[in-house]
């Protein structure tokens, strides 16, 4: 019997030339180029962009839908294989660098640089890492001499990314438009507004207090109202009314000069902010129209309903029940039907509604 003692070790041997091949990565991926199919870290990105991922508007709108693809193929393939993914798929450059942009994968927008996959004459490289506050990305491309437009700073400033409008208004001569501080206005950026009116000249438009005063910025409507001569239209407090902002109806009727519409009452009526109402009747004297309670009836605010019927003299038209019937707004339906048979009962000159509800009804009760 043999024993343990007896049994030779196994002798080792070389890998034969096959194996060896098979275990190099570089000379099996190489091997891998003449065979049918495609190789594994291809085959989401062939699935999951097609010819329409080549427009940059595309992909900025389903940016979403990209970011789903190709965060989660970063974190498994990393960006080693972008070489091989641009040599194979030749139309996907357009959405790896919309992405990169987007997100700031600044060591992606490096690699598509060296691979010579963007054009640095086309300004929507610096326009896209400046929208979307990446000041790491726009000092690469600038770095790298790309292009750039009055958009990049126009749009960082509507964003409120004031270290890339500083970099930009420091490195860059393109400047900006009045966008800037109008955009940068309307969204409530007031340090971006302060920076843009201390150090450039491009200046803003009246567009600028009236998108500040839509939005409910306070802060910037004092602002520009103290250190910018544009001064407003009176969609500033039109718009200010529609969105329920007193305060600025307030600040605005008090120290600026261009008033209002009717349009203020109306839409403040039909989005029910009783209070800008009841404020724009006691002190203004523009009024509002039969849109007034028409709005207000459609969208079921009885309140605002009551108060119009007793304090206003415009009314309403037919349009005023049928879309409260419309909307299912029951209450208002019986506030309406009653106003009209008490109008007809207490007063012969009754308010204006009353008289269109007697057409309405053909004259009976």
């Amino acid at each position: 019997m043999r024993t343990h003692d007896d049994v030779a070790a196994p002798r080792s041997r070389a890998p034969s030339a096959v194996t060896a091949c098979l275990l190099d990565p570089d000379l099996f991926d190489a091997i891998c180029v003449y065979q049918d199919g495609i190789e594994a870290f291809l085959h989401l990105l062939v699935v999951a962009f097609d010819r329409s991922w080549t427009s940059l508007l595309h992909v900025v709108q389903h940016i979403t839908a990209v970011d789903d693809v190709l965060a989660p193929w970063y974190a498994s393939y990393g960006i080693a294989h972008l070489p091989r993914v641009i040599q194979h798929l030749p139309a996907i450059h357009t959405a790896l660098t919309c992405h990169a942009l987007v997100v700031g994968h600044v060591h992606v927008v490096d690699l598509l640089h060296d691979l010579h996959a963007l054009d640095p004459v086309d300004p929507n490289h610096l326009l896209l890492a400046s929208c979307y506050g990446h000041l790491h990305v726009v000092e690469t491309l600038d770095a790298l001499g790309f292009a750039a437009t009055e958009e990049a700073m126009d749009t960082a400033a509507m964003s409120g990314f004031l270290p890339v409008v500083e970099y930009l208004h420091g490195h860059r001569s393109e400047g900006c438009s009045t966008q800037a501080m109008d955009l940068a206005a309307g969204n409530g950026h007031l340090h971006v507004v302060e920076f843009l009116h201390e150090n450039r000249k491009e200046g803003c438009t009246a567009r600028a207090l009236d998108r500040a005063a839509a939005n409910g910025h306070m802060d910037v409507v004092q602002f520009l109202h103290l250190c910018r001569r544009e001064g407003c239209h009176a969609w500033a407090m039109n718009l200010a009314a529609a969105n329920g902002h007193l305060d600025i109806v307030r600040f605005l009727h008090k120290h600026r000069v261009e008033g209002c519409t009717t349009a203020a009452m109306d839409s403040a009526a039909r989005a029910g902010y009783l209070d800008v109402v009841r404020f724009l009747h006691e002190n203004r004297t523009e009024g509002c129209t039969t849109d007034a309670m028409d709005g207000a009836a459609e969208n079921g605010h009885l309140d605002v309903l009551e108060f119009l019927h007793s304090h206003r003299r415009e009314g309403c038209t037919r349009r005023a029940r049928e879309r409260a019937v419309m909307r299912g707004h029951a209450h208002v339906i019986t506030f309406l039907d009653r106003a009209i048979k008490e109008g007809q009962r207490k007063t012969s000159d009754p308010p204006q509604c009353l008289w269109r509800w007697r057409d309405y009804y053909g004259g009976r009760p």
